[in-house]
């Protein structure tokens, strides 16, 4: 049980007398993690369609208790997160690695938000963004089948057909 024994104003007795007082709240320690992110941003650029993703996001603790990571949650299932440290000491950062898989996803464009849950006294909910131009993928085809000379080419294709 975390209290601070004090006494002064407020602590008197109805005969007058200064008496002790039970303080609880003044014991209570501000929470003083603070989550930082280099880029809260990351632009993948043009993506083709069956091509996964990657990307890593600096999380950093620039305050002055231990910032607990407890989620990151992505959007879309799509999107999925790997964080590094779930427990990041003040002045140190973690890698959260992001993986996006834009299979069968419609041409154009995309943003994804991954949403980071922590301790952090200011921003406890912060939101990161990942963004790109979806573009057909040149393996696509219409119908059921591919021509096997279009997976192989080049000195493969002798090799592996004839």
């Amino acid at each position: 049980m975390g209290g601070v024994l004090v006494s002064g104003p407020g602590c008197c007795r109805s005969d007058g007398i200064l008496a002790s007082c039970w303080s609880q709240a003044a014991s209570a320690k501000p929470k003083n993690a603070i989550i930082t992110v280099k880029e809260g941003t990351h632009e993948f650029g043009k993506i083709e369609q069956n091509t996964v993703q990657t990307t890593m996001f600096s999380i950093g603790n620039t305050g002055t208790d231990t910032l607990e990571v407890f989620s990151a949650n992505p959007s879309c299932g799509c999107t999925a997160s790997f964080p590094g440290k779930k427990r990041i000491p003040p002045g140190d950062t973690s890698q959260l690695r992001i993986t996006f898989d834009p299979h069968n996803k419609a041409e154009g464009d995309m943003t994804k938000t991954i949403t980071v849950v922590s301790n952090s006294a200011k921003d406890p909910q912060k939101l990161l963004r990942i963004h790109g131009t979806i573009f057909k993928s040149k393996m696509a085809h219409a119908g059921g089948m591919m021509p096997l000379d279009a997976v192989f080419q080049g000195n493969c294709a002798s090799c592996n057909f004839e």
